[in-house]
């Protein structure tokens, strides 16, 4: 089932739909596919559809803190402090992939630090 589809001169592009569901680009050129260049591009759209799911995904402290490499409670800290983006999902905080590249570039920038503690 053809979705879009764009003709320049003899060459054909058009986006359609693998067994799984997933976008799949078509590219025919005097009636000829050129299967390796498909393959490129669909790897391409690929990449670019887990990236997009990535920024989406809502992770939990643990999750976001490991990639972020601080630890839980520091993130704990800087969430209840207002200092980093966060979504509720239900009565939980979570971190969606945008909000933890966010929160990357803050500790990037010098804006965010895992701060010490004092001895008692």
């Amino acid at each position: 089932m053809r979705v879009r589809g764009v003709r320049f001169g003899t060459r054909a592009v058009w986006m359609t739909e693998d067994k799984n569901g997933e976008p799949v680009l078509v590219v025919r050129e005097n009636n000829l596919t050129n299967r390796e260049f498909i393959d490129e591009l669909n790897d391409t759209l690929r990449m670019y559809n887990l990236r997009e799911e990535y920024l989406r995904k809502p992770f939990s402290y643990q999750e976001a803190a490991t990639q972020l490499g601080v630890s839980r409670r520091t993130l704990q800290r800087w969430r209840n402090t207002g200092k980093v983006p966060y979504i509720m999902v239900g009565k939980r905080p979570r971190f969606t992939g945008a909000d933890i590249e966010q929160i990357r570039e803050m500790i990037a920038d010098g804006l965010l630090y895992e701060e010490q503690r004092q001895p008692r």
